[in-house]
């Protein structure tokens, strides 16, 4: 049992080492936040900034957003052969901080468009997030692979958030969290490129530095 509890210690040792990964939970936590609380409450953000647009046509329109987001990932993709995917992902998360800027202070269509088109930019999120996490992880990789993959718990708590602030004020008002959330996505992903391991690891008794 001590052994194991060294050996996981390591582990956890190992992976805070890699800033990189660090930041890549951090952006991964972000995003899935954003995503979900996005989608979830876009029917009630189409009501309200427009009261004559039918649930049904709310509905009809969230479903072109999800189509939006599977042609994102093919189309992300092939521009990833000629943009380095950190560069996309810091791209494509400024494009949705101004969308969904526009969606915050706009009105009617103009608003509810710019809010559908996140999900096109959403696409290569999660997929190149999770790889820039796992670089030069090595045996690390598999254990950290887990760990990004339970950041989805943002979905738990970032849409209630959000909901709690559409009662306070307005369901628009409200998107300011997920503008929080592409912000960290931006910062993290900025932060990720420029970071390095820099602390020290010790296996079996001895010292290697990165």
């Amino acid at each position: 049992m001590n052994e194991a509890k060294r050996q996981a210690g390591e582990t956890v040792a190992a992976l805070l080492s890699y800033r990189n990964f660090v930041w890549a939970v951090i952006g991964q936590f972000f995003y899935i936040g954003a995503q979900i609380g996005s989608w979830s409450y876009f029917i009630d953000f189409t009501r309200e900034l427009s009261p004559q647009t039918a649930e049904r046509a709310g509905a009809f329109m969230l479903s072109a957003s999800l189509a939006g987001f599977m042609i994102g990932r093919f189309v992300g993709t092939f521009i990833m052969g000629f943009i380095e995917p950190r560069r996309l992902l810091l791209i494509y998360a400024g494009i949705n901080m101004v969308l969904v800027g526009t969606a915050i202070t706009a009105s009617g269509m103009v608003a509810i468009i710019a809010l559908a088109s996140t999900s096109f930019f959403m696409s290569i999120m999660f997929p190149t997030n999770y790889a820039l996490g796992l670089e030069n992880l090595g045996e690390h990789a598999e254990i950290g692979s887990s760990v990004i993959i339970m950041s989805i718990i943002s979905g738990a708590f970032i849409p209630p958030a959000i909901g709690f602030l559409a009662d306070a004020s307005s369901v628009q008002w409200a998107y300011i969290i997920p503008l929080l959330c592409y912000a960290m996505v931006l910062l993290s992903t900025w932060i990720g490129g420029n970071a390095r391991r820099s602390l020290p690891l010790c296996v079996s008794g001895t010292e290697s530095v990165q």
